[in-house]
């Protein structure tokens, strides 16, 4: 009867350990929620440079994230790409430079939206010319088949 009370403190102690790690996470995720507003709030920027704020904040990604606007993200590398966008906006770059700015610095792969290239096209291009070719090496055989099976017949 002893081993009891020792199960029962052991799972009194883990059920306390979770219950306060799922606190502090509750309460982690009060402070950061409308990540966005404060960084407006401590920058005090016009309304039109928050909605351009909000637009960039939309379109690019978290570079440590997966496919998640740096909006979304609470990361360290988003709340710095954050701050870099409101400082970048109040020296009066223009979004694309912005986006040029992170491009260059992360790739495309910053962006949530990928420009278009004419790359992609390559794989897709390679399989209609296989397809294509396939289908005519099978089709002459038939073709020259079919022309002596007639010539036979006459």
């Amino acid at each position: 009867m002893k081993i009891f009370p020792c199960a029962l403190i052991h799972f009194f102690l883990i059920s306390l350990f979770f219950f306060s790690s799922s606190l502090a996470d509750e309460s982690k995720n009060e402070t950061f929620s409308g990540s966005t507003t404060y960084y407006f709030d401590n920058y005090s920027l016009p309304p039109e440079l928050k909605k351009r704020a909000e637009y960039l904040f939309e379109i690019l990604r978290c570079p440590t994230c997966q496919n998640i606007p740096i909006k979304e993200s609470y990361s360290q590398v988003a709340e710095v790409m954050k701050r870099v966008i409101i400082e970048k906006l109040k020296e009066g770059w223009t979004d694309d430079q912005i986006i040029n700015f992170f491009v260059q610095r992360y790739g495309d792969e910053v962006l949530l939206k990928p420009k278009f290239d004419f790359f992609y096209l390559i794989p897709f291009a390679v399989l209609g010319v296989g397809i294509l070719t396939v289908f005519l090496l099978f089709l002459r055989p038939l073709n020259k088949e079919k022309k002596g099976n007639k010539k036979g017949n006459e």
